[in-house]
């Protein structure tokens, strides 16, 4: 019923729709040039004048048939058309394939124009920017007329007939087997058309997405690892994907990846020893639309291979002495029960291995290798490793048993060397500090190119250390450069690579050594007290009557107690109390924690000290201490009980004993 017929004043001669209650949707072509007293819209049986004319401003007739011809335009009627309902347009493009509704008044077969008729397209088979064209093949087939031009193409969707092109022209006057008809499409313009007629009804449906995958019958066998299926999608707008699957127990990772648009994987691993069918749902949405792919995933028994963990390459010396690797990871395979059995296939070269053998209880994950090498091998060997198990016949040897096999490899290279390295405290205003690097060599005659790396484990403390080293000159020597930046504790550790028996850094013949030291980043303005424990003097991490004794031997060479600058921290640590001076109170502090020690730890076993009392004496005499103690037995009374003094009184010459943890 929207469907009228559009004249001039020579009389009637395109189609047009009602879209809205007072316009018509035409061909541009049709109206172009022509002021609109002199045009007319005929629908319902009511003639209706035109008001006005809007030709789409892009409009051109010398490109009508492609797209960049714009062949579409409006009319406004005098007055709304009454009793009759504009039809909707479609927001959805034209498809290959689709078969259209052709609404028109066009010379059908050399009939006279004026008569509507109701027909199917042939299948579209070119869809533009603009436009959409279909070839009419056969005549069975509704081609457009002469006469149908502007006339609307209708498209079903849920139900509803949505106008989703007009007629604009053909490549023959008749509808000619061959003729292809070229139409405009209506959702390229919906904007346009929304400006000169707001009150427009359009269906912005979307199309439901594409989705598209090969093969969705898929057979593995059990334990088969990770899989993956491609899948092609489309649609008009955002794709959403989601994935599941009928059996969520059958599998250990089940996900998909895509590119969001048009194509995509879904990966999918099967759980240990899992078999049977199973099916994958595959999903693709677009808003409320969606299509969804199925498939089935039949996964069969096998006997799985056996395990073990690939060694790693082993860089030994060259000597001939018993070397033994550890083979773990031994199974009969994933998830699966039961015996295996190793044994050694082969070691070559020839005379690179003097003996090899393989030390394994039955049912156990861990095994042994052991071997040696001939004092006259060099390069590489390799020793083969088989690991089998008997099947579902528990025979071995038979046609049902997996293999696996391991190979061994054992790189004759002596490693690198660089001397120990002691740990360091150092001061937050220390700047860079210069650590000797010595007995550096690559362990090889003649010598191998040698590289040298640092790092530092907490770079906020330490930052990247540099090493200063000419590896080309084979030097023993050379130097580690770091600057600490803040107090804390890092650790630095040196790394060694030769350049292997091919003579290539990298490869996995080099021999590594490293070396590693602790550094302590602190801000104390003290470098003479321990940092980690102020009565420690010594360091060594236990308290006892040498820490005392450093003090006082220190305080007799040096009486003026006087401690020069220094930014490192390394013991003896003198300065107990912190003050920056050596004086008697920082052996009395140390006493005192050792009687504190005493009191709260008992017995223990004895510990024997010689000590001149005279020397004890001379150290308290005038340093205003009250001591509450005399001479030769007094010193004795604070640190240890009369019963441990052993003394000679008449010599000023005694023995002391303490009994540890006393």
């Amino acid at each position: 019923p929207s469907v009228g017929k559009l004249g001039d004043i020579a009389g009637d001669k395109a189609g047009g729709t009602l879209i809205a209650p007072q316009f018509i949707l035409v061909a541009a072509h049709s109206v172009v040039g022509l002021p609109p007293g002199q045009l007319s819209f005929t629908i319902g049986g009511t003639k209706y004048r035109i008001e006005d004319v809007f030709v789409h401003p892009d409009y051109d007739s010398d490109a009508v048939g492609t797209d960049f011809g714009n062949d579409i335009a409006i009319l406004k009627l005098n007055q709304p058309v009454a009793g009759i309902s504009p039809n909707v347009l479609s927001g959805k493009s034209p498809r290959l394939g689709d078969v259209l509704k052709l609404v028109g008044f066009g010379q059908e077969g050399g009939a006279a124009y004026g008569t509507k008729r109701v027909g199917s397209t042939p299948s579209v088979d070119d869809v533009g920017s603009t436009t959409f064209r279909w070839t009419h093949t056969s005549e069975n087939q509704n081609d457009s007329d002469p006469g149908d031009s502007g006339s609307p193409l209708f498209a079903s969707i849920d139900g509803v007939e949505q106008v989703i092109g007009i007629v604009s022209g053909g490549t023959s006057s008749a509808t000619d087997i061959g003729d292809v008809a070229t139409n405009t499409r209506v959702d390229k313009y919906l904007e346009w058309i929304r400006s000169v007629v707001p009150s427009v009804t359009v269906v912005d449906a979307v199309d439901a997405p594409s989705l598209f995958i090969d093969d969705t019958d898929f057979a593995i066998d059990e334990n088969a690892g990770l899989q993956t299926i491609p899948f092609q999608m489309s649609a008009e707008g955002a794709i959403a994907l989601s994935i599941e699957s009928s059996n969520a127990d059958m599998f250990s990772d089940l996900r998909f990846d895509s590119n969001g648009t048009s194509e995509g994987r879904v990966l999918f691993q099967t759980a240990a020893n899992m078999r049977g069918t199973v099916n994958i749902l595959l999903t693709a949405s677009v808003g409320t639309l969606s299509k969804t792919e199925t498939i089935t995933v039949t996964v069969e028994e096998r006997n799985d291979r056996p395990t073990m963990d690939q060694v790693p390459v082993q860089i030994v010396d060259a000597n001939e002495s018993p070397k033994t690797v550890a083979l773990t990871g031994i199974s009969a395979g994933i998830g699966e029960q039961g015996q295996v059995r190793l044994a050694l296939l082969s070691a070559f070269p020839v005379n690179f291995f003097s003996a090899s053998g393989i030390n394994y209880v039955a049912g156990a994950t861990n095994a042994s290798l052991n071997y040696k090498t001939n004092s006259y091998a060099t390069g590489r060997g390799t020793m083969m490793v088989e690991i089998r198990d008997p099947g579902s016949d528990g025979i071995y040897n038979t046609s049902d048993d997996a293999v696996t096999d391991q190979s061994v490899d054992v790189v004759l290279n002596n490693a690198p060397s660089l001397n120990a390295l002691g740990d360091l405290r150092i001061l937050t205003t220390a700047g860079e500090q210069t650590i000797a690097l010595t007995g550096i060599g690559s362990g090889e005659t003649p010598p191998q190119l040698l590289s040298i790396s640092a790092t530092s484990s907490n770079t906020s403390v330490v930052g990247s250390p540099t090493i200063v080293y000419d590896p080309a000159a084979n030097s023993t020597i050379g130097q580690l450069k770091f600057t600490p930046l803040t107090s804390g504790s890092t650790v630095i550790t040196l790394t060694l690579r030769d350049s292997g028996n091919d003579g290539i850094t990298g490869s996995d013949d080099d021999g590594i050594t490293t070396r590693s030291f602790n550094v302590d980043v602190v801000d104390s303005l003290h470098p003479w007290q321990n940092p980690a424990n102020p009565v420690d003097v010594n360091d060594d991490d236990i308290l006892g009557v040498d820490d005392v004794l450093v003090v006082i031997n220190a305080i007799n060479l040096n009486p003026e107690g006087t401690l020069p600058d220094r930014n490192t921290f390394v013991p003896p640590y003198y300065d107990v109390n912190g003050n920056g001076i050596l004086e008697p109170l920082d052996a009395l502090i140390v006493i005192n924690a050792i009687n504190s020690q005493i009191a709260s730890e008992g017995e223990g076993e004895a510990i024997e000290l010689s000590i001149d009392t005279k020397s004890v004496d001379r150290f308290f005499e005038g340093t205003n201490l009250d001591l509450g103690m005399e001479s030769k037995n007094s010193f004795d009374r604070h640190f240890w009980s009369d019963e441990d003094w052993l003394g000679f009184p008449d010599s000023g010459q005694g023995k002391m004993k303490r009994r540890a943890g006393k």
